[in-house]
């Protein structure tokens, strides 16, 4: 997962570090991203993935060159509803605010006007970002089977059962779903990404309705991530009280020269971070966040990586 990150000052370097607990990856990722110089490369450009990011406008329309990031209705309706495409809207403006219930409330709301994929997709990201893992894989394997015109779906699934441990089935399903769209850009990088040790987002895969992370939350009012920023490593949770973290700890590479750090965990919660201690001699670095984090358990689901895991 990506999180934005900005240009200091000093001719220092930024971090981020996100925190993945139920998926969309089971890992933390450490974000870094270069400050602005004559002789620098330009970082990474992440316009879609800071909280400021606007909704995707372009919900059930068909456009010249449609991929899965364009989903198509059968009935061809969709294009035609102002009224589900506002709440669609809606749905995704709810989930950039960390309010899953209102968000799952307006895309049941959409779904009941049209049965299309765009919605179903938004509910199953709304699931997950509520924490209720496997009910969000459950209906994303109808999502993926009902709505086989659109590559999305099966892109998503495949997320889904990746994050689960499921490595096998997450490549057939993209493998079958490519047989069926052959160049589809996000199907292509998501089987991409997933063939990678650590698999991370990017824009393609970060745009809506097919989001494969969790829309980042600021807490505590904290300021977001800039956009100048990409996943650098992984971390850790440390539980405290109330099950939440106050500390995490991550690689010491991470955090090297670090002017500004973020840390985010799998149900999008997002907070800066300072590093409080460094340990040389094992290569890690003790990370205090400066609002504390959810560690996203889900009681008695058994979802993957919920217990603490970045």
């Amino acid at each position: 997962m990506r999180i934005g990150g900005g240009g200091g000052g000093g001719g220092g370097r930024l971090r981020a570090c996100a925190a993945c607990v139920l998926s969309w990856l089971a890992c933390a990722c450490v974000t870094q991203a270069a400050a602005r110089s004559p002789t620098a490369e330009p970082a990474p450009a992440e316009t879609n993935i800071s909280t400021s990011h606007p909704p995707h406008t372009g919900f059930g329309k068909k456009s010249a060159n449609p991929s899965s990031a364009d989903v198509t209705d059968p009935r061809g309706a969709a294009g035609s509803m102002p009224q589900r495409t506002a709440l669609l809207l809606r749905a995704e403006a709810e989930l950039q605010r960390g309010d899953t219930a209102a968000a799952i409330d307006s895309f049941d709301r959409a779904a009941m006007m049209l049965h299309a994929p765009d919605t179903e997709m938004g509910l199953v990201r709304a699931y997950l970002q509520a924490g209720e893992y496997r009910r969000a894989l459950a209906f994303c394997a109808h999502t993926a089977g009902a709505h086989r015109e659109a590559a999305a779906p099966a892109a998503l699934y495949a997320w889904l059962l990746q994050a689960g441990g499921q490595t096998d089935p997450a490549m057939r399903t993209l493998k079958e779903a490519l047989g069926r769209h052959p160049f589809d850009a996000v199907l292509l990088q998501t089987q991409a990404a997933l063939a990678t040790a650590q698999p991370v987002t990017n824009p393609t895969l970060l745009a809506v309705p097919h989001r494969l992370a969790p829309q980042p939350v600021m807490q505590a009012g904290l300021p977001a991530p800039t956009t100048a920023a990409r996943v650098v490593s992984s971390g850790v949770l440390l539980p405290s009280t109330a099950g939440k973290a106050q500390l995490a700890l991550v690689p010491l590479q991470a955090v090297h020269d670090a002017d500004v750090l973020w840390l985010r965990n799998g149900l999008g919660d997002t907070t800066q971070a300072v590093v409080a201690q460094r340990f040389d001699e094992h290569g890690v670095a003790l990370l205090r966040l400066l609002a504390d984090l959810p560690l996203g358990t889900s009681a008695g689901t058994g979802d993957p990586a919920a217990e603490g895991a970045l």
